[in-house]
C-alpha cells in the first residue's frame, strides 16, 4: 500500500517513524500548512545549503556561531536533519484547531527564502491533504485525548519524537487498547442488566430516577409540577445558560401521545427542548430536533453516568 493510500476506505496505518512538528511560533503557519498541503519549517537563519550537503558537524558550528547554547544546536541540527532526511515513510502529526492532524510527506524540501508570517523559509509537500479524522472518519478531537500525547504540544522547540506511539496508531487506526475494550465489555452488560431493575420500579421512583438523573447533570428545578399543570412533570433550568427543559415522564406510552405532547410544546413558550422519557422498551422519536426521546436503555446509561447504579439497585430490591 502506498503513502498515498494510506487511512483511506479503512485502510490501517502500518508502524512507521513518527514526528511532531509545530507549525510555526503560535501555530502562525498552521493556515498555510493545512490549506496548502505542506509541511512548514524554518527560517533563513536554517542553514539549508550544509543540510543538502547531510553536513551536519558544520550544521550544529553554525548554530552555535549564532549564539545557541551547546545543546539547543544540537536540537536545532537534530530538527534540520530530520526535516531534510526523513523519508515520505514517517507519519507527521500536529496539533491545531483542537484536533489532531496527521500526514505522510513528499521527501523533496523547498525553500522559500525569507520565512513570513504566512510561510515557513522551508517546506515538504504532504502526500494528500492533512487529516484530523481516524481511518473510520470520525474526527480525532485534541480536548479528548490522553495527555501522554497531547503534551508534545508543549514541547518548547519545533520537531520532536512522539513517546505515545502506541496510542497514537490506535486512535489513526481507530483500535482499541484490550483493557479498554474489557472495560467497555463490562460498561455495556452494566446497561443492559440495569435495564430489567429501571422496569421493575414503581412510577413514582422512575420519575425520582429521572429528577436525580438531571440534577446530577446540573439542572436546578424551578417546579416540581406532577399533576397539577398539563404537559409537565418537570420544569428544570441551566442555571449558567438560562435554558429551560420540560420534561415528561411516562410509565406507558406511544407515538400518538408522543406528537401530543410535542404539539403543546411547540405551542407555548415554556421551555427551550422537551424531553419525553418512557418507562417502557419502545423507541420513539420526534423528527424536531428540540424534542428528545429516552427508552429504558437511554435511562439506563444516564444513571450510570449520574453515578446513581447503587441508588437504583437499592430502590429495586
Amino acid at each position: 500500500m502506498s503513502r498515498d493510500d494510506s487511512g483511506k476506505d479503512g485502510a490501517k496505518i502500518g508502524r512507521c517513524p513518527v514526528r511532531y512538528i509545530k507549525l510555526g511560533s503560535g501555530g502562525r503557519w498552521e493556515s498555510t500548512a493545512l490549506r496548502e498541503g505542506t509541511l512548514e519549517w524554518g527560517s533563513e537563519a536554517d542553514p539549508g545549503e550544509l543540510a543538502r550537503a547531510t553536513n551536519w558537524d558544520d550544521a550544529r558550528q553554525h548554530y552555535l556561531q549564532h549564539g545557541a547554547s551547546p545543546s539547543t544546536a544540537t536540537g536545532y541540527t537534530r530538527e534540520l536533519r530530520d526535516f531534510f532526511t526523513l523519508g515520505s515513510d514517517t507519519l507527521w502529526i500536529t496539533f491545531a484547531r483542537d484536533q489532531l492532524w496527521w500526514a505522510f510527506a513528499e521527501p523533496e524540501v523547498g525553500h522559500r527564502g525569507v520565512a513570513t508570517a504566512d510561510h515557513a523559509s522551508f517546506f515538504r509537500r504532504t502526500i494528500g491533504p492533512w487529516r484530523s479524522n481516524n481511518i473510520l472518519g470520525e474526527p480525532l478531537i485534541q480536548h479528548r485525548l490522553s495527555s501522554a500525547l497531547t503534551k508534545v504540544a508543549s514541547y518548547p522547540q519545533a520537531m520532536c519524537r512522539v513517546e505515545a506511539e502506541d496510542y497514537l496508531f490506535r486512535l489513526i487506526n481507530a483500535e482499541l487498547d484490550e483493557a479498554v475494550l474489557l472495560a467497555q465489555s463490562a460498561l455495556e452488560g452494566l446497561h443492559a442488566n440495569l435495564e430489567p431493575v429501571i422496569r421493575q420500579l414503581h412510577w413514582q421512583d422512575f420519575e425520582l430516577l429521572i429528577d436525580l438523573i438531571f440534577s446530577r447533570s446540573g439542572w436546578r428545578r424551578v417546579s416540581r409540577l406532577g399533576g397539577t399543570l398539563k404537559d409537565h412533570d418537570l420544569l428544570l433550568e441551566q442555571p449558567i445558560t438560562a435554558e429551560r427543559i420540560s420534561v415528561q415522564v411516562k410509565s406507558t406510552s406511544s407515538q400518538r401521545v408522543l406528537d401530543r405532547y410535542a404539539k403543546s410544546f411547540n405551542d407555548n413558550d415554556v421551555a427551550h427542548r422537551l424531553f419525553f422519557i418512557s418507562h417502557d422498551e419502545q423507541a420513539l422519536a420526534s423528527p424536531d430536533p428540540r424534542i428528545i426521546t429516552w427508552s429504558v436503555s437511554d435511562v439506563s446509561r444516564q444513571t450510570v453516568a449520574a453515578g446513581l447504579t447503587d441508588w437504583l439497585m437499592e430502590r429495586a430490591a
